[in-house]
């Protein structure tokens, strides 16, 4: 998982935090890059990001695997 988010852990660019989960445990989690550009503050797994609104993406995503399911 390292492997495909390494190009994103530079302090001089805004970064994400990813987690794995497996059968409901936390397998990995890594934060990449900065959480404050300003003041250098590096991203962790417990950063804190405002996303605003993203429900459609997740209705999206969901949509095709509750329709599988239901038939």
């Amino acid at each position: 998982m390292n492997r495909l988010f390494i190009q994103f852990d530079d302090i001089n660019k805004l970064g994400a935090s990813v987690a794995v989960l497996q059968d409901g445990e936390i397998i990995f989690s890594k934060g990449y890059g900065s959480a404050n550009l300003e003041y250098d503050i590096p991203v962790t797994p417990e950063t804190m990001f405002h996303v605003a609104s993203v429900s459609k993406q997740f209705t999206v995503f969901a949509f095709p695997y509750w329709l599988k399911k239901a038939s």
